[in-house]
């Protein structure tokens, strides 16, 4: 990825957070992109294309919700929650709510979507068990890290870093020209570079 592309997606990330924030502290208002652009004092043209383009972004996965033309409103819907993201060594997941009438929810390994032990995600409730509920990832909102200790384990033409903490609830891949001299069962540090929608592992 170029230095150009990390920046936008750096500043897309910071900005659709504060959004978020100002939606959260004005949980019953409506605002319209004008009103959400002087919020968070932006007033260069082409960041506030980018708001807008946040803004049905936050819309289409009902973060938001649409309130009028260029209207929104904080989506209330007690289905969708963010919360830090817990793993076991099962690689299931769970939230923890916070609340002492509400069971922490248990998040099934099919339906963790990339999601790593410690990291803030958006998930909706899809049942209500008889023991605890249940939920999806929908969304990482914000990775805890990218960086994690582990023992090298060779193939024929790839390794994997197998994590010493067994709840971060994934191995990660790694090219063969990118070990760097690492061998098999030896300790290192790996780094978390990239994770496509159709593989396993990062």
């Amino acid at each position: 990825m170029s230095k150009r592309k990390k920046s936008n997606k750096k500043l897309t990330h910071s900005l659709a957070h504060i959004i978020r924030k100002v939606f959260k502290e004005n949980p019953d208002s409506t605002l319209n992109h004008k009103q959400v652009c002087a919020m968070i004092n932006v007033k260069e043209s082409a960041i506030r294309k980018l708001v807008y383009s946040i803004l049905e972004d936050l819309s289409k996965k009902e973060i938001l919700k649409k309130a009028g033309y260029n209207i929104y409103q904080l989506n209330h819907n007690e289905s969708f929650l963010e919360r830090i993201i817990q793993m076991t060594a099962r690689k299931a997941g769970f939230v923890v709510v916070n609340d002492p009438e509400v069971e922490d929810i248990f998040i099934p390994p099919h339906s963790i979507n990339q999601a790593i032990g410690g990291d803030l995600v958006k998930i909706q409730i899809t049942k209500q068990g008889k023991k605890r509920p249940e939920g999806v990832v929908l969304e990482v909102i914000e990775r805890e890290r990218s960086q994690f200790v582990g023992t090298i384990q060779m193939h024929d033409n790839y390794a994997f870093l197998i994590p010493d903490n067994p709840r971060v609830g994934t191995d990660i891949f790694i090219q063969k020209e990118k070990l760097k001299g690492a061998k098999e069962g030896d300790k290192a540090i790996a780094e978390i570079t990239v994770w496509p929608k159709s593989a396993q592992s990062p």
